[in-house]
């Protein structure tokens, strides 16, 4: 948020909260990053902010791209994830 404030952007918020409570078909842009795969119910998520977009919304979506074990996830990507 203090970026945005800092910014002095106007037409953007950022929000933190169950996507159950979102209002449906008033957003023009929803953005998750690292989110969905630590969801305890993520095809719900996904229906929620499907729900929640406006009819010519966009979602984006960013996710890690991961092996199975530790050994193959070294490097700068791994590094950022564990920071």
């Amino acid at each position: 948020m203090r970026n945005i404030e800092f910014r002095d952007v106007r037409n953007a918020t950022f929000e933190c909260r169950p996507t159950s409570t979102l209002a449906q078909g008033q957003y023009d842009f929803i953005i998750t990053v690292d989110v969905i795969h630590d969801c305890a119910k993520p095809v719900d998520v996904l229906k929620d902010i499907r729900a929640a977009l406006a009819p010519n919304g966009i979602y984006l979506m960013m996710e890690p791209n991961c092996e199975a074990g530790r050994a193959k996830n070294i490097g700068p990507m791994y590094a950022l994830a564990v920071a």
